[in-house]
């Protein structure tokens, strides 16, 4: 069996291996794959945290399956809550690339990938703003922002309502999540 071969692609939150794999019609067929490592969430209406997600590591090369004999894809994860299958970003060719295409093909998948964060961190603000909405109907004494250990509604210093949750594709801190989005009740 032939090694797969890790190579640069000079794009952020990407990674790319030249690797031979057995096709059922071609036999075998020497690829070029490029993936993003950002981490791609399932798309919940809510429920914040609780769905699947998938990171892939920049030196491992994606599991891949031949699809119907046509090309190239990585297999799905399954969401434990909703079901939906959730598959990471990836380029599949045939052959093995040479640096200006991989390139190309990187800056596709970051694009890609970029806009998948970018629609999960929408999506959480959206959901941070259910709820101060559902918070601000309810009269109750709610904790104070610098006392919380967890995501949820608090009030801050000047006595506003905010919303936060962590970021899942911001900074990690010994394997935790550290980086915050927020919503307050005044924007």
């Amino acid at each position: 069996m032939e090694m797969d071969q890790i190579i640069e692609t000079g794009v952020a939150h990407t990674a790319a291996a030249h690797i031979v794999r057995h096709s059922t019609t071609r036999g075998r067929e020497e690829l070029t794959v490029v993936w993003s490592t950002r981490t791609h969430l399932c798309d919940p209406i809510d429920d914040i945290g609780q769905h699947a997600k998938v990171t892939l590591a920049a030196d491992v090369v994606p599991v891949l399956w031949e699809h119907g004999g046509v090309g190239w894809e990585p297999p799905g994860t399954q969401c434990p809550v909703d079901g939906r299958y959730l598959a990471p970003t990836c380029e599949v060719v045939r052959g093995h690339a040479e640096p200006a295409q991989v390139e190309a093909l990187a800056q596709l998948v970051a694009e890609r990938a970029d806009a998948m964060v970018a629609a999960d961190r929408a999506r959480i603000r959206r959901e941070l703003r259910r709820w101060i909405n559902l918070t601000s109907e309810v009269d109750e004494d709610l904790p104070r922002l610098d006392t919380m250990g967890e995501p949820g509604v608090g009030v801050d210093a000047g006595g506003v309502l905010v919303a936060w949750a962590y970021d899942p594709h911001g900074a990690m801190d010994d394997g935790c999540l550290v980086d915050m989005i927020e919503v307050r009740e005044d924007d």
